[in-house]
């Protein structure tokens, strides 16, 4: 609507007539709504002094657009349907990819893909860095490109940055990891705190950054300044018969969906985050410096049908419509979420110290405090979301991994919109129907 209202308050026209808004936009996109407590990176201006935990507020640079969004600890960025990348937030070692080191509140468009008739396809945020994936199969890195100390201090003290770029040199504009050019094109990329995963179209996994908490998943600790074929991965690959069909990662950890539908986890389980443990108190479950089977009841019969994760929690939805949750020193084994019987589940999204599940009737349930809510269930401890701060409108994702949170919302379908000129005035009707 707002865009409808600026165009007819700009210009007098007579007879305007749409049959459905918005229908240039494909269906899995829509404006984008973020939330939090890192004002600085929620892509609008807020008054910190007053607002300790911001409120859902639409970002309005980029229109209902929006397709892809990552939400870091100091910077964003989000795709939109034409394929171009947009950051803000924080700049230091110029992780927005801007040719400089600035900060931007509001979203910036990264003009190198763009400029180069590049369209962007995935993008994931680290610490001090930024990977993104284009159409073509090229994985691109910018920002911290880490500290050298000379040749014998590097071998004590050298802090390895995550760009893959095979040095210390930092980035404020993308550059290619060229190393994995070596390699088939890349099909999902992942990052971490301080280490960033590419999968190619073979399924073959490749690692690169610091090696700390086991966040290679291949048993090792060692950093690497540029990437690596995980053998490891291959192993299972050739000898089980698994392959990763997606993986996500967060602070250090990385969670995959295998080809038979379970979940492999690897990484720091700091705070069981990884579900692997089957109790308490059992120090070699803090990490899993090899792939593991999270330990979720009845999954040799219930396939993964999704997942999300964060920092410090996990949420998992079945095929049959269970979910699952671990994490925050409590559930170091998934525990199942209890939801209203007549409600199915069909999105899940994960922040720092909330999980949310949004049904097909479009609610939002929630463990955790995701978003204000209207209801609490005393039994489950499930809360129910106020979703009015949406409009209505659809919500296609959700999410956050850290301390923001975001909902990419598909708004309400106008169809029908007249305009007319009457005197000096000019006075637009909209007929607002809710698409069936």
């Amino acid at each position: 609507v707002r865009c409808v209202q600026e165009t007819v308050s700009k210009q007098f026209f007579k007879g305007i007539f749409l049959s459905k808004a918005f229908s240039s936009q494909s269906a899995k996109a829509g404006y984008l709504y973020t939330w939090g407590s890192s004002t600085s990176s929620l892509g609008y201006q807020t008054n910190i002094a007053t607002n300790k935990k911001v409120k859902p507020t639409r970002v309005e640079e980029l229109g209902p657009n929006v397709v892809k969004v990552e939400l870091g600890q100091k910077h964003s960025a989000a795709i939109t349907v034409d394929g171009n990348l947009w950051t803000w937030g924080d700049g230091s070692h110029g992780i927005l990819g801007h040719g400089n080191t600035s900060a931007s509140t509001t979203p910036k468009l990264v003009k190198f893909f763009s400029d180069n008739n590049l369209r962007v396809k995935d993008v994931c945020l680290g610490e001090n860095y930024t990977l993104a994936l284009t159409d073509d199969g090229d994985v691109w890195s910018w920002g911290f490109g880490g500290k050298s100390m000379g040749f014998f201090f590097n071998l004590l003290f050298a802090t390895c940055g995550s760009l893959g770029q095979g040095g210390y040199e930092s980035y404020t504009t993308p550059k290619p990891i060229e190393k994995l050019r070596e390699f088939p094109p890349i099909a999902k990329i992942s990052a971490g705190n301080n280490f960033g995963m590419a999968l190619d179209i073979n399924h073959d996994l490749y690692h690169w950054g610091r090696g700390e908490w086991g966040v290679f998943g291949n048993g090792e600790s060692k950093s690497l300044q540029s990437p690596v074929f995980n053998t490891f991965i291959k192993t299972i690959k050739d000898d089980d018969k698994l392959s990763i069909i997606e993986f996500k990662s967060a602070a250090n950890h990385t969670i995959a969906k295998m080809s038979d539908g379970t979940l492999y986890v690897w990484g720091s389980n700091d705070s069981g985050q990884l579900g692997i443990r089957p109790d308490l108190g059992i120090e070699m479950y803090e990490t899993a410096m090899f792939p593991t089977q999270m330990l979720i009841d009845g999954i040799d019969k219930n396939k993964v049908k999704a997942y999300d994760l964060a920092d410090n929690m996990t949420i998992v939805l079945l095929e049959n419509g269970e979910l699952y949750w671990a994490g925050l020193r409590l559930a170091y084994k998934p525990e199942q979420l209890i939801i209203p019987a007549d409600k199915k589940p069909k999105l899940v999204g994960a922040c720092h110290k909330a999980v949310a599940i949004v049904t097909e009737d479009n609610n939002i349930y929630m463990k955790g405090s995701f978003l204000e809510h209207v209801h609490e269930n005393l039994e489950t401890g499930i809360l129910t979301a106020d979703i009015s701060v949406f409009n209505n409108g659809e919500i296609l994702k959700i999410g956050g991994k850290y301390r923001n949170r975001f909902a990419i919302v598909k708004p309400v379908s106008y169809t029908h919109l007249r305009a007319h000129e009457t005197g000096r005035n000019l006075v637009c009707r909209l007929l607002l129907e809710k698409k069936k």
